[in-house]
């Protein structure tokens, strides 16, 4: 009969305890609700204010921002909600960002077929190395190409010789990327070249990363466009760290 009304008790023990928990809560948030309150208010301001540090291009502007959240905490936030989100711009990435994942999907399974009709089509060169292969496409989306060839260049005396004559031997069209490009000595005679290629008639492409190349500028963009060439940035930074490391993609023929 003992354990029986033990066994029928314990739940409602339970229950007791937990209400008595409950109310401790209570109880605690009542007494404190002015700090917690302050708390919670800060961390949505410090976490706006990194929002406003990463979207907003323009110093003043930004300082304007950091100043009015943190001086107007709340208010300030509200503020900056309404009128410092340029959702405009937001719908724009959104939207394209869409359009990117559906581009990549397409380009992955144009790759993947290609990848599987190469491997077939050349599986007596490729014999025993098909599996890795398949592990390259599979890590970095990388299918295996016919009729390449490769040469190692290991520094910089190795590199740009063979670079600036294979720029100026171009016949159709010259498609370059840097992640450090300088318009300064063998910059400026890289840029020079590009010039002459597209002013006699060959496609040229020249893309670099706005973070790493922090020596471009209008000037530099205005002429490489007047004499033709097509560049673009294909990240866009408003600081400029130093840069360290350099990649390089030309095809010329």
């Amino acid at each position: 009969m003992h354990v029986a009304e033990y066994g029928f008790f314990m739940p409602l023990r339970i229950c007791r305890i937990i209400a008595a928990h409950i109310t401790s809560m209570l109880n605690f948030l009542k007494d404190h609700w002015q700090s917690i309150g302050i708390i919670i208010l800060y961390g949505i301001t410090f976490l706006v204010a990194i929002k406003a540090l990463l979207e907003t291009r323009s110093t003043g502007k930004t300082l304007a921002y950091l100043l009015l959240l943190f001086f107007l905490p709340g208010i300030g936030v509200l503020v900056y909600l309404l009128i410092g989100v340029n959702r405009r711009i937001n719908r724009i990435y959104s939207r394209k960002w869409m359009s990117n994942v559906r581009l990549s999907e397409r380009l992955q399974d144009y790759l993947r077929r290609e990848n599987r009709q190469t491997l077939l089509e050349h599986s007596d060169l490729v014999t025993n190395k098909t599996g890795i292969a398949r592990l390259l496409f599979k890590d970095s989306l990388s299918p295996l190409t016919p009729d390449n060839e490769t040469v190692l260049l290991l520094n910089g005396e190795e590199k740009f010789p063979m670079l600036l004559d294979a720029l100026r031997s171009a016949k159709h069209h010259i498609h370059l990327e840097y992640y450090i490009f300088e318009d300064t000595g063998i910059g400026r005679e890289v840029m020079e070249i590009l010039k002459a290629k597209a002013a006699e008639g060959v496609e040229v492409r020249f893309i670099y990363d706005d973070f790493g190349s922090n020596d471009i500028n209008r000037r530099f963009l205005r002429e490489m466009r007047k004499a033709g060439v097509e560049v673009f940035p294909f990240t866009v930074c408003a600081c400029w760290p130093t840069a360290l490391t350099t990649a390089t993609t030309a095809r010329s023929w």
